[in-house]
């Protein structure tokens, strides 16, 4: 299981997301999250069934203290941005760092430019642009979406879920590695009692036999 949370500015369309995924439903009618809201959603992957914990956390200022609180122990952060607003865009960073702060590991990060259905054709590929410098600056992996029409927003799902399982399994084996050397390096210091005697013994014969020796030469 992994645990991600979507921060960002209010408005920018978190929830949208989360509806279009996990109801394949869009509203275009505008209401604001008060604190949190969560879901789980299931993946299989190589026949493992992985579990995703979604926050989906408030941007409005008076709930940003509650908000905080449910950024520890986030395995994914998730930084969301009107296409259709840039100044949405120049608050990910803050958000992004905020998020990060609270958790002793980095996270896998990612920054979402949402309704891009509202940006005319000739004018994403600066959005694409502007997203990328973000993400670069944020160490970020960027996405375009857009929630009323679908478009990326399952394919970003299972990005996230796929890179959450590679790390979580390749930390398992670590672990478990690490747990195995040490167990081996505890096992190697023990002498075992008969192992002692027979190293003793051996002593003693070897000084008794050379003694013997000595008493013959003379």
């Amino acid at each position: 299981m992994a645990k991600t949370v979507f921060v960002g500015d209010v408005g920018v369309g978190k929830t949208s997301i989360l509806n279009r995924f996990c109801r394949d439903t869009f509203d275009d009618t505008y209401r604001a999250t008060i604190g949190v809201d969560y879901e789980m959603e299931r993946f299989w992957i190589l026949n493992v069934p992985f579990n995703l914990q979604i926050w989906d956390t408030a941007g409005q200022e008076r709930f940003k203290c509650i908000a905080a609180s449910y950024y520890r122990g986030s395995n994914i952060i998730v930084t969301v941005f009107d296409a259709s607003n840039l100044e949405s865009l120049s608050t990910c960073q803050r958000w992004m760092d905020d998020a990060v702060g609270a958790n002793s590991v980095v996270p896998i990060k990612f920054l979402v430019a949402t309704k891009m259905d509202l940006v005319p054709q000739g004018h994403q590929d600066k959005i694409h642009q502007l997203g990328l410098r973000m993400a670069n600056l944020m160490q970020a992996e960027y996405w375009p979406i857009s929630s009323k029409s679908g478009e990326n927003v399952e394919l970003f799902f299972r990005r996230m879920a796929a890179l959450a399982f590679e790390i979580g399994l390749a930390n398992e084996v670590k672990e478990g590695l690490t747990s195995r050397n040490a167990q081996l390096q505890r096992e190697s210091s023990i002498v075992h009692p008969s192992q002692r005697d027979s190293v003793n013994v051996g002593q003693r014969t070897s000084l008794h036999m050379s003694r013997c020796s000595s008493c013959k030469n003379l």
